[in-house]
């Protein structure tokens, strides 16, 4: 959760609405979509895991669903954030280009 919790302060960064620097504020918010993208996998593995404890009635089910739920509402969070960067970086690229 420690990671979520890093990329979710550089998501929530709003500095990219300064058009100061643009290119490199651009390349450094995709280069976090990538890792988002890299990481659904590992989230996706851990929800299967923790889903399969669960079925299998594993003594400490409560306490498995309790972090499944942390880490995917932190996971939202982070996703909803970047992908509120990606709108505005679409409307500011299409604001350029005309």
């Amino acid at each position: 959760m420690e990671w979520i919790n890093e990329k979710y302060d550089l998501a929530a960064d709003e500095s990219y609405r300064d058009l100061t620097n643009l290119l490199p504020k651009l390349q450094k918010h995709m280069a976090l979509e990538a890792e988002i993208s890299q990481n659904k996998v590992r989230l996706n593995t851990l929800n299967h895991a923790g889903e399969q404890m669960i079925r299998d009635g594993h003594h400490a089910t409560p306490v498995i669903q309790e972090t499944l739920s942390n880490v995917n509402e932190q996971w939202r969070r982070l996703d909803d954030k970047a992908k509120d960067k990606v709108h505005y970086r679409y409307v500011l690229t299409n604001n350029i280009e005309d």
